[in-house]
């Protein structure tokens, strides 16, 4: 390698033993990327940039061998790199040169030639005496750290110990996680890392640690220290983009996509995917392409996910994962035959407890109970996988045992599962804090697949109260866990739910495939039967419903009703309301969970009349107490705020500003905030005040409320200014009742598990006792109406959900259709 080339490995570049493991041919050179510099600078374009960096290293190879009057045009060359690209690093590797004599200089550079001759090695190294050779390396590098770290130019000693960090980081990531080895191994490996990191930042030198931030970062997530992880991947792709290094940027954005899956955080998965696809193509990234295509899988789009494969075969190094992959898309899309085919033409060498459940996912398709049992039905047979495989083990053998008519034994083995994911779920609370998060163990991690699988065995044992607390508790846990203290849901608090609605409660759990219903009656009788349908294909009804009542097609609206009836409710519910008077203005909760959250079930027909005209109904994504509490009081005082004004003072909703007015007439006494003087004190104010909330405003979308776990959605105040979702529920609320009169407020960011990460959801979980709010967009004139004849409705005494219906109620008797009065919707508790 010339003496350049060196240089510019060990003093700018790094030691690229990462890029030679993860990619396998890696150029010796430091290529010259193409990344944006960080801040203003003079200039920006590549070719610049390379003759300016080539210039740099030039002076540099010159100086060190031994060329004294070059020093001069060294820190020249060293200031202009930093000054017109922002490699501030520059200056600094010229300041730590500088200091050295002529043999301090020549004894570095022969000590960078005997590493380098240790880092060819390990490059060139072909895996078969491996294991026997790297004992000896290590030996040697360690050695060879030793001797060197004294000396005055000591950074070659600090790429040997990051050399022995990302040597170890490998070793340790292919034992077992219970291997004994792995608590000494990575606390040695951290040091090593941790002193190689401190050796470059004396010597003023950024990029050379950029290898040593993926291997502590990894050492972190393979140690359980998730926070720390991705604090670490994090900083190294934020030095890379400074170092403009975008194949390091590119390792870590893809380690810190494998974290975000471990901890089941789709919102930030699509972050980083969207950040790695902005200097990546997919053709040129594997990684790119793998998690795209996981993303459509996760999306039930199989088909989408098998195309996009096929058009982005990789190189032959990753061959393996690419037809692992397209098993996975070819078993979720239904082909078991071209399954088996891609299963067989799996070589050696991929992960061996992958493809074990992949083979014992395949026979379970096709009902070989028999081979799914005997490959994972005993703990040895899952000696040796991560917490994560042994979970989905769990769930297969589960699901095995109910196929073979043992449903008792499929809860001892799921409840084994769900205690690996609740056990997982309360460590990644721990650590990131999942209340700010987007992140969902049991839905995205667990699989609600593996609950509905667990209340479908309840049922067969005749246990459907059971089988209703299982699923109200898995879908409210982390709720219930943060506001109350961690107290467990039990059989009695569903009952009292139930018992503070005339027709009970109905609750579900949808998977990918099939889901349950349990409907839990008013005197505490329950019974539950399975759903024949997954979440893509409910959420692909509620969209035809929604589009068939939008396009007036009562046919269309008749036959899809019947299907969704026939599907998602319960025989002895429908047997109940078809018995009941629908004169006695009675209700019942819907506990409505992902899919369903969309679901105007307000219109869904039952006998060719929407369940609206038979009963008023409350919907929540989830329980979010033990108890209901008492009836709600009437609302005492009224705090009207709204039509907000943009810079210039111009009305954003003229209808909005009528609204309020009237309503200002009908709440007499209200507190009204309008135009200029509905800003955010005036909201907050009102947020706090205990007072009934009327907001008719729009919600913004995207400006200014960036989030990890909600939608980027806020509610609009004027001058272009906003209130969050994340602020609403950190701030909280005592509003009994909070009526948010605009398009689509009960929507949000969908977290499997969890549902709607909303405005809804934020004024939900900041206290609100009830909300009313619209499942899609709707006319100015008719929210209007809706509104005044709600308040009228209130105003006699009415709960929010009769007072709601008698809202809908009146605008369908007026003529209006069931697309202009189903999207008005009350969530909470009556």
């Amino acid at each position: 390698m010339p003496r350049s080339e060196r240089i510019l490995l060990f003093s700018l570049g790094g030691a690229l033993l990462t890029l030679a493991l993860w990619f396998g041919a890696a150029g010796e050179s430091e290529p010259v990327v193409q990344a944006a510099p960080p801040g203003d600078v003079e200039t920006t374009t590549a070719a610049d940039y390379e003759a300016e960096y080539s210039a740099f290293i030039e002076a540099l190879t010159t100086f060190r061998g031994g060329a004294r009057e070059e020093l001069t045009n060294l820190r020249r060359r060293a200031e202009q790199l930093a000054r017109h690209h922002g490699r501030d690093d520059a200056p600094r590797v010229a300041a730590y040169y500088a200091e050295f004599t002529p043999e301090e200089l020549r004894i570095g550079l022969d000590d960078e030639d005997e590493f380098l001759l240790l880092w060819q090695r390990v490059r060139s190294h072909d895996g078969v005496d491996w294991s026997e050779e790297l004992p000896v390396l290590r030996a040697e590098l360690a050695e060879f750290a030793e001797r060197v770290l004294p000396r005055g130019d000591f950074v070659p000693a600090g790429h040997a110990l990051s050399l022995m960090t990302t040597l170890d980081v490998e070793w340790l990531e292919s034992l077992a996680p219970d291997d004994p080895r792995l608590f000494v191994g990575i606390a040695t490996a951290e040091r090593h890392g941790e002193e190689a990191r401190a050796v470059f930042e004396r010597a003023g030198m950024q990029t050379p640690q950029l290898e040593v931030l993926l291997a502590l970062g990894r050492l972190a997530l393979l140690d359980g220290r998730l926070l720390g992880a991705r604090e670490l991947f994090e900083d190294c792709a934020e030095l890379a983009v400074r170092s403009r290094r975008p194949e390091y940027r590119e390792l870590a954005l893809v380690l810190g996509i494998q974290l975000a899956r471990q901890v089941a955080d789709p919102a930030l998965v699509q972050r980083l995917l969207e950040e790695l696809a902005s200097f990546r193509r997919p053709e040129d990234c594997w990684e790119l392409s793998q998690h795209h295509a996981l993303a459509l899988i996760h999306r039930d789009e199989p088909e989408q996910a098998a195309a996009f494969l096929l058009a982005h075969r990789p190189e032959a190094d990753d061959l393996n994962r690419w037809r692992f992959l397209m098993a996975i898309a070819r078993l979720r899309a239904g082909d078991l035959e071209g399954t088996r085919r891609w299963i067989d033409a799996l070589t050696p060498g991929g992960d061996p407890q992958e493809v074990t459940l992949l083979r014992a996912a395949h026979d379970l398709r096709l009902g070989e109970t028999a081979a799914v049992l005997e490959a994972l039905g005993v703990p040895e047979a899952r000696a040796g996988f991560d917490r994560r495989a042994r979970k989905d083990a769990l769930v297969l053998v589960g699901e095995a045992h109910l196929l073979e008519g043992r449903p008792a034994r499929t809860l001892e083995v799921l409840s084994r599962a769900r205690e690996l994911a609740e056990g997982w779920e309360s460590r990644v609370d721990r650590e990131l804090d999942l209340g700010t998060e987007s992140a969902s163990v049991l839905g995205e991690w667990l699989g609600l697949h593996a609950i509905s699988v667990e209340a479908r065995a309840l049922l067969e044992l005749d246990r459907p109260l059971e089988a209703a607390v299982l699923i109200e508790r898995s879908h409210g846990l982390h709720w219930r866990d943060r506001r109350g203290g961690g107290a467990t849901l039990d059989a009695q608090d569903l009952l009292a739910w139930a018992a503070h609605f005339e027709h009970g409660l109905l609750t579900w759990i949808i998977g990918a495939d099939e889901g349950v219903v349990v409907h839990v009656a008013a005197d505490g009788t329950a019974a539950g039967r399975r759903v024949a349908a997954g979440r893509l294909a409910l959420e692909r009804g509620a969209r035809r419903l929604r589009n068939a009542l939008i396009d007036e097609d009562p046919p269309r609206v008749a036959r899809l009703s019947e299907e969704l009836v026939r599907t998602l409710l319960p025989e002895d519910w429908i047997a109940e309301l078809r018995a009941a008077d629908a004169s006695a203005d009675e209700r019942a909760l819907l506990l409505v969970h992902g899919p369903l959250e969309g679901l105007p079930f307000e219109a869904l027909q039952l006998d060719d009349r929407p369940l609206d005209e038979r009963l008023a109904l409350v919907a929540l994504p989830h329980l979010p107490e033990q108890r209901p509490g008492t009836a709600a009081p009437e609302v005492a005082a009224w705090s009207l705020l709204g039509s907000p004004v943009d810079a210039d003072g111009q009305w954003r909703l003229p209808g909005a500003h009528a609204e309020l007015t009237e309503l200002g007439l009908l709440v007499p006494g209200a507190r009204v905030a309008l135009g200029p003087e509905f800003d955010r004190d005036a909201l907050l104010e009102a947020l706090r005040s205990g007072h009934g909330l009327h907001l008719a405003t729009h919600l913004t979308d995207g400006t200014g409320c960036a989030d990890a776990r909600f939608a980027d959605v806020g509610l609009e105040l004027s001058g272009g200014a906003a209130l969050c979702a994340s602020e609403i529920a950190d701030l909280g609320t005592a509003a009994p009742l909070v009526v948010l009169v605009a398009c689509s407020t009960a929507g949000g960011r969908a977290v499997d598990g969890r549902g709607l990460q909303g405005v809804a959801r934020a004024c939900l979980e900041g206290g609100a006792r009830n909300l009313l709010v619209t499942l899609w967009p709707i006319r100015d004139e008719l929210g209007r109406e809706f509104s005044l004849a709600f308040h009228a409705a209130l105003a006699e005494g009415q709960s929010p959900s009769r007072a709601a219906r008698s809202a809908r109620r009146h605008l369908a008797e007026s003529g209006v259709a069931a697309a202009d009065w189903a999207p008005f919707r009350i969530l909470g508790r009556d």
